[in-house]
């Protein structure tokens, strides 16, 4: 989602009464704003801006026509069964359409759905990372390919170490380990 400079400040701050209050301040009434709090209230914010944005009639909720935009917007080209399958999964009270709850469920459930996909990919760096300094090694490509019953040529390891960095400089570090994962 598209994030505006006004959604950006309800990281750092939330409207309370009219005043704008920093995280963790107490109002006259004693509420304390708590991050997850502010958090929650971001997500709402670019939910909202992305629902608006796409709703394009201005009706309140999204068709398949809309949603089909909101899938190509996020680099997907579904199919027509994959669209419907989806328009059905998010059309909880059935009336052919997705309104703003039903739209924030589905994006939520798609951010918890990514973050246990970059959780799953730290833990394989992880596993590659056989002394913990940040970085895989050729060597550590080597033991653990081994490990795992796969004899690759020293042609092999070559070629998936200048896949994943570009050149052979014999080390991986996690923002190219996951930079190469995502890409299949």
């Amino acid at each position: 989602a598209v994030v505006s400079t006004q959604s950006k400040q309800w990281y750092q701050r939330r409207v309370h009464g009219g005043v704008l209050l920093e995280l963790g301040e107490r109002t006259s009434l004693g509420y304390n704003i708590s991050l997850m709090d502010t958090l929650s209230r971001l997500e709402n914010a670019e939910f909202k801006e992305a629902f608006d944005e796409f709703d394009k009639d201005g009706s309140g909720s999204i068709s398949s026509d809309e949603l089909l935009s909101v899938m190509r917007a996020m680099g997907k080209n579904p199919t027509e069964d994959e669209l419907l399958n989806l328009l059905m999964e998010a059309d909880v009270d059935g009336n052919g359409t997705i309104d703003f709850p039903e739209f924030a469920d589905m994006m939520r459930r798609q951010v918890a759905e990514e973050a246990d996909a970059v959780a799953d990919l730290s833990d394989i760096f992880t596993l590659f990372d056989c002394d913990k300094d940040g970085f895989i090694w050729r060597q550590d490509v080597r033991k653990v390919t081994l490990t795992m019953g796969m004899m690759l040529s020293e042609e092999e390891i070559d070629a998936f170490m200048v896949e994943a960095v570009g050149d052979r400089n014999g080390k991986l570090d996690y923002d190219d380990f996951f930079k190469m994962l995502i890409q299949y």
